[in-house]
């Protein structure tokens, strides 16, 4: 009888093991595909809107860990590749930066949504709204264009090692500056658009407003030269550049 009894106990710690080591296993294999799938790259795409519905063009996205950055289309659309884990950030000028992350989400290869930029809200006491800016307006905002500091340590140098070293090479601080760069360049890009339509009023030059970003690219005019060329002589480059552009068939 005790030697059935003990042929039983031996026989329940084999199928207990043996089941202790399929669970093992199988969280084990779980676990790794779930780590698997937070690394594997995934694709978005889709479109950019306001609240509205509104499409809204050349959208931004950057990759908050690695600082990658790519440009929507002109039409309001995104292809946008990333690893799971990571978040995105979308900016459009005139709008909060949307943060956008599929990590506690099951993965998947693609995701096709719209994104809905919120829109920021100044309270003013006033509003005055001009189809056209005066030129005045302009050339002040041209005068005051700068990149947004962003440095968490802008006095760091070679005296201050340490600050400097995670400037160089803080990936947040990287990401950080190009979001900056990025917001400067938007500016800068709508400033000339408001300085075309005021050119296009005075009949210099004579531009759809879908061509403005096709011109700007061409020009690519330079921030010194913008900010310090004297009012009529920045006039006669850009009329001398337009007919150039036309001579070149576009």
């Amino acid at each position: 009888m005790l030697c059935k009894c003990g042929r039983i106990f031996q026989e329940i710690s084999i199928f207990v093991e043996l089941m202790g080591k399929w669970i093992f296993f199988i969280v084990g294999m779980l676990v790794f595909n779930e780590l698997r799938a937070q690394g594997d790259p995934i694709l978005l795409s889709g479109t950019v809107r306001d609240s509205s519905g509104k499409l809204l063009p050349g959208a931004v996205f950057v990759n908050k860990r690695t600082g990658e950055w790519k440009k929507a289309g002109k039409d309001g659309s995104y292809v946008f590749s990333m690893p799971h884990q990571d978040t995105v950030q979308v900016f459009v000028l005139g709008f909060e930066i949307k943060d956008i992350t599929f990590k506690d989400s099951t993965y998947r290869q693609g995701y096709d949504f719209a994104i809905v930029m919120p829109e920021i809200v100044d309270e003013l006491d006033e509003v005055e709204i001009i189809g056209v800016k005066t030129y005045s307006e302009i050339r002040k905002n041209i005068n005051n264009l700068s990149v947004r500091q962003t440095d968490k340590y802008p006095d760091a140098t070679i005296a201050n090692p340490v600050s400097l070293l995670y400037e160089m090479f803080s990936k947040k601080e990287q990401s950080n500056r190009l979001a900056a760069y990025l917001e400067y360049q938007q500016k800068k890009e709508s400033l000339l658009k408001d300085l075309f339509r005021l050119y296009n009023q005075y009949e210099i030059i004579d531009l759809d407003e879908f061509e403005f970003d096709n011109f700007i690219a061409y020009m690519n005019i330079p921030d010194d030269f913008l900010q310090t060329t004297a009012d009529y002589d920045l006039a006669v480059y850009v009329k001398r550049q337009f007919k150039m552009y036309r001579q070149l068939g576009f």
